[in-house]
């Protein structure tokens, strides 16, 4: 049946029944789009770069360097669209009071060190009852709401504030601490009318508004910041990839394209299984393949792990399973999820295969990488949308503008797919593959050549796609 959600959840196998599967699956799991991050960044700033001189954000995190309350999610990116948690929360707040010491927490579910501190302050200030009388749940997303609940009672609950203008603030325990963040100026909402008091803080959100509580003090922006995370020419990640066949040929395009692009030092390893079984959680129960994969995890030298989707298997079980083996032998491995098109697109017009793709991509990706994300919020995590690939050169083949092929199902080159199920033809392998190459290396496709003969320019159409993609989701050295 169609309109059936994709539920991002952790739980153990069982056998899959043999009930009927809807056609397109993919299209299925239909979800409400995410943010859309703001476009036209600039220079990088503030030691990272992934900060922007253009952003709203830009002074808060260089305020944030410069007093110590933030080094970052790595030495050179902030991730400033990652959700914060309450972990994390507690401890920019204690930082920021300048880690003041209090009488342990009660909570047993706070177990890393860097959070014992700041939770106990908490606590101990009344800032904090944690979400039960034993439990903090530090790995829980915080909402933009709660982070405003937080911060006023830092500030001693101050009474009197005028009544704030947004018509989504409805809970009672959340009036007056979002009243008194908007006559402080501390907030003016996500516009006019809304402060998305349930979405999730952001890492820019939130630099922003402790910037603004401490008076918005001026700050020197240090624009000489490196590349975000990402490997330099000449460097190149150490790579495993595993996946199905609508993931295999651009993984296996990459033990080319990489060099090429001046990443010499770029190695892989390719697992493949077809359909629903090269999913994260098909490959984990194949005891053959998982002990592939399992040996090159063993290695300990894996920079960078990607997996796809199957919408068999939609939930967070198999990619769960493998980052927790990853990272045992690779604790700083980066993970990235390459999202594929949608099968049967003979089934479409190119309009309406373009649009179902456009659906489809935020409607898995940005669920699953957000989970994944408050999974693992010491871990790099990110999206490749190459199966949007699929609906750009559908319609411009149903426009007449494709004149490399001469048939949407062909073989060896004539088609953009090689059979009417989806398997790509060499075209759509081609532009997809630089989909990836951009995704994973940020490379400028601008002034690079792949060495093909195609008449239209992918370069161009690859690059559209990725500067389309929400940034949120991106690595954040892209």
């Amino acid at each position: 049946m169609r309109g059936v959600l994709p539920v991002f959840t952790r739980h153990r196998y069982r056998p899959m029944m043999n009930a009927m599967r809807p056609r397109h699956a993919f299209f299925a799991a239909f979800l409400a789009l995410a943010t859309i991050s703001p476009a036209s960044p600039g220079a990088s700033v503030a030691g990272f770069g992934d900060v922007e001189d253009t952003r709203y954000f830009t002074a808060p995190v260089q305020w944030m360097v410069d007093e110590g309350i933030t080094t970052g999610t790595s030495p050179t990116c902030f991730s400033p669209w990652d959700s914060v948690t309450r972990g994390q929360a507690a401890a920019f707040l204690w930082r920021m009071e300048d880690r003041p010491a209090a009488e342990p927490h009660p909570f047993s579910d706070v177990e890393k060190e860097w959070q014992q501190e700041p939770v106990s302050w908490l606590f101990a200030e009344g800032i904090t009852t944690g979400t039960s009388s034993s439990a903090f749940s530090p790995d829980l997303t915080l909402t933009r709401g709660q982070f405003a609940a937080l911060l006023y009672r830092l500030a001693g609950q101050p009474a009197g504030a005028p009544t704030h203008p947004f018509d989504d603030v409805v809970a009672d325990w959340q009036q007056d601490a979002v009243s008194w963040l908007f006559a402080e100026g501390i907030t003016t909402g996500t516009s006019a009318s809304e402060f998305s008091p349930d979405d999730p803080v952001t890492r820019g959100q939130m630099a922003t508004f402790l910037y603004r509580y401490q008076g918005s003090p001026v700050v020197t922006v240090d624009a000489s910041s490196p590349a975000c995370g990402g490997p330099s020419p000449g460097d190149g990640f150490d790579s495993l990839f595993i996946g199905h066949s609508f993931f295999k040929p651009m993984a296996t395009e990459m033990a080319v394209l990489a060099p090429l692009a001046g990443f010499e030092a770029h190695t892989q390893e390719v697992v493949f299984s077809g359909g629903p079984t090269g999913s994260p959680e098909g490959l984990w129960i194949q005891d053959t393949k998982r002990a592939a994969i399992q040996a090159e995890l063993d290695e300990g030298d894996v920079d960078l792990f990607g997996m796809t989707y199957h919408p068999e298997y939609p939930s967070l079980t198999g990619y769960v399973n493998w980052i927790d083996y990853a990272l045992a032998a690779n604790p700083d491995t980066i993970v990235f999820v390459a999202i594929p098109w949608i099968t049967n697109p003979v089934d479409y017009t190119a309009a309406s295969y373009a649009a179902a793709l456009d659906v489809a991509h935020p409607a898995v990706a940005h669920p699953l990488i957000d989970s994944l994300r408050a999974e693992y919020p010491d871990t790099t995590i990110f999206a490749i949308p190459y199966g949007l690939s699929a609906g750009e050169l559908y319609t411009r083949y149903a426009d007449g503008e494709l004149d490399d092929v001469t048939e949407l199902v062909g073989s060896n080159g004539s088609g953009v797919f090689r059979d009417g199920f989806g398997h790509a033809d060499h075209i759509l392998e081609d532009l997809a593959s630089l989909v990836w190459l951009q995704a994973i290396y940020g490379v400028d496709l601008a002034t690079f050549d792949a060495g093909d003969d195609w008449a239209i320019d992918l370069n161009t159409i690859a690059s559209s796609i990725l500067a389309e993609h929400d940034q949120a989701y991106d690595a954040p050295w892209r």
